[in-house]
């Protein structure tokens, strides 16, 4: 009964919100914009007004999508027929280190006969010491020499050389579950059509680069989760749900029947599942996490990443002609113009940036309209709109953290996703690296942010000392606006000028059970408050003392995993609690016990909110402030 209220409630806002954002919208066409003004202003007017117009657009369509959202239930099927399955990894030039733990990882998922899951190392480089991982491991390899086709090659190489009927794929630093294939695999029996593939979220084991450089760790949500757990899933819908090229699980049939992985694009995955679609396979997306990998580790990384993936959707959509001839539903291609659509959230921040300060700075009318009426109609459309993006978005994104987030990003990705939209290509691109070590060294990339705030800055002194004096209340919201792009401008200059991570290997906060055993036989029990690869902290049972200058042997265990390292302490201390912490710092472990114990620090959920944690926006400003001025002490 709650959640059907909750339901109704949700619908309610939403129909308000489509009314008072149409009436906004029929005002702001017919009765303000600015063309007595001349031609500037005009000029202004009109992109401050499309630029509107496609955020309207683009939220409508994840209402749309939001309010038929469609995802069947995981159907039950007998042991016997769970069909075979290829896992392909797919490896550029990542360590060995980082390989092992997602191969490690595939090895142990659950299926009801394991002989019918076949893993791959899909190495397009070809290294010797991978191919030896391989045979180490017990798993397939394929190497690839002169690889013309990038990620795409690499895959196909492998497609042709299998034959499983389904085939999961997962990025090199992508680490499954133990029941990805369990909570994937029976998609394929569903009876409304032929399955192309599954696409479970990319999640991350570490904190991306605005949970970490903002000190919202524990108040944000991966910048991801929005995106997968929410809008791709809601696309299921119109069919339209995105193949990301990892965490996968795909049909061989489908991808075969379009001729492999896409080989003509920067983003194949994008374009592969437009194909797999209008060849008429059913694709869906689901919410559940099944693997978490490494986000961008650096600020440089995550723009190239960005850049990629724009205009790889801009660059697939214009090869297909806006999909017109490819057989697709008007409701699928809309899903996609969506897509086309949010690319362009980046130029829509620089006008909302740029408008009040054309107007206060040098008197160029952007909206020819009075006051009152500015509060009439906008108000309302504006708050109901801030509430419906809440409900959308699942309570993982607010405005405030859409606006900075996009405004971080604004300067890097708005001219490239211009030009890839008048057909100008940009002909190379790296691979994002995978590593976990952040780089703060990011001054010259706030330059622009920094310009903005400075423009901002004599703005707001403007609009104080003339402004307000001639018009009060007009002067007053300018103001307000002013204040507030200036706010989202610092948050963004402290999201590049980044934070440092001298850490290399994660750290999971646990509780888990552990045995200590001494030289002596004596035996402490205790539990774990945090693990990683390397080493683990542990609280004793009962207050009991450690000696620290003994080796020690350490048992850990979970219901699925257990292991035994040798170790000895590193550290003591006592924790916030007044716990008495001590840093186990593991001296060597055999080939069985590091591959169970990084199964107890890998097949986990990721320790990050899954929701906002609400908090007002001077707060987190003050946080971040506080939290940079005592490193700096």
């Amino acid at each position: 009964m709650k959640e059907q209220n909750k339901t109704r409630i949700k619908k309610t806002i939403f129909i308000l919100t489509m009314a008072a954002m149409t009436i906004y919208f029929g005002w702001r066409i017919l009765f303000t914009l600015p063309f007595r003004f001349g031609p500037l202003a005009s000029a202004v007017g009109i992109i401050l007004l499309i630029t509107e117009l496609t955020g309207a657009v683009e939220t409508f369509e994840l209402y749309r999508n939001y309010s038929r959202s469609a995802l069947p239930e995981l159907p039950v099927i007998p042991a016997a027929d769970y069909p075979e399955v290829d896992v392909f990894i797919a490896t550029h030039n990542e360590s060995e280190e980082l390989l092992y733990k997602t191969v490690n990882a595939c090895k142990y998922m659950v299926y009801p006969d394991k002989n019918r899951v076949h893993i791959y190392l899909c190495d397009d480089s070809d290294r010797p010491e991978i191919a030896a991982l391989a045979k180490q491991m017990d798993i397939g390899y394929f190497g690839l020499r002169e690889n013309q086709h990038a990620k795409a090659g690499n895959l196909n190489n492998a497609i042709f050389k299998t034959h499983s009927p389904l085939i999961a794929t997962f990025d090199a630093d992508m680490i499954p579950t133990h029941d990805f294939l369990m909570r994937t695999v029976p998609y394929f029996f569903l009876d409304n059509g032929p399955v192309g593939f599954i696409q479970s979220p990319q999640s991350f084991y570490n904190a991306d680069l605005f949970q970490y450089n903002l000190y919202s760790e524990e108040k944000l949500p991966n910048e991801q989760d929005y995106f997968f757990k929410e809008v791709n899933v809601n696309r299921n819908y119109a069919n339209a749900p995105i193949y990301a090229g990892s965490n996968t699980l795909i049909s061989r049939q489908a991808v075969t029947e379009v001729g492999g992985i896409a080989t003509d694009s920067i983003t194949e995955d994008f374009a592969t599942g437009i194909r797999i679609q209008a060849a008429g396979y059913r694709c869906y997306a689901i919410p559940t996490v099944l693997a978490h990998g490494l986000a961008p580790a650096t600020l440089r990384d995550l723009i190239g990443q960005r850049r990629r993936w724009g205009r790889g959707c801009i660059q697939t959509l214009r090869q297909s002609c806006w999909l017109r001839h490819m057989g697709l539903p008007l409701r699928t291609r809309l899903s996609y113009y969506s897509s086309f659509l949010y690319w362009w959230t980046f130029f829509r921040r620089f006008v909302y940036i740029s408008a009040p300060i054309l107007f206060t700075l040098f008197q160029v009318v952007i909206v020819d309209c009075t006051v009152p009426e500015l509060l009439i109609f906008s108000i309302p459309a504006y708050l109901l709109y801030g509430l419906s993006l809440r409900f959308l978005s699942g309570s993982m994104r607010s405005t405030r953290w859409s606006n900075i987030i996009d405004t971080a990003l604004f300067p890097y990705l708005m001219f490239p996703i211009i030009l890839e939209t008048l057909g100008i290509r940009e002909k190379k691109f790296s691979v994002t690296r995978k590593d976990a070590v952040t780089d703060s060294r990011n001054f010259t990339l706030a330059l622009p942010h920094l310009f903005f705030i400075l423009l901002s800055a004599f703005a707001i002194y403007q609009c104080y000392t003339v402004w307000m004096p001639a018009s009060f209340v007009a002067a007053l919201v300018v103001m307000y606006w002013l204040i507030l792009n200036t706010f989202i401008l610092i948050m963004a200059v402290f999201f590049i000028l980044g934070r440092k991570n001298s850490r290399k290997n994660v750290r999971f906060s646990s509780n888990i059970p552990v045995v200590v055993k001494t030289p002596y036989g004596r035996r402490f029990s205790g539990h774990t408050l945090d693990i990683s690869e390397r080493g683990m902290g542990i609280a004793l049972d009962d207050g009991r003392i450690l000696d620290q200058s003994l080796p020690l042997e350490v048992l850990v265990w979970t219901e699925r995993y257990r292991a035994s390292m040798d170790a000895r302490v590193a550290r003591v201390a006592e924790n916030e609690e007044g716990v008495l912490k001590y840093g186990i710092a593991f001296t060597s472990m055999d080939a069985e016990n590091k591959s169970q114990y990084f199964q107890i620090v890998y097949d986990r959920e990721p320790d990050f909110p899954t929701r906002l944690v609400k908090s007002s926006g001077l707060r987190d400003l003050g946080r971040n402030i506080q939290k940079r001025l005592r490193r700096r002490r």
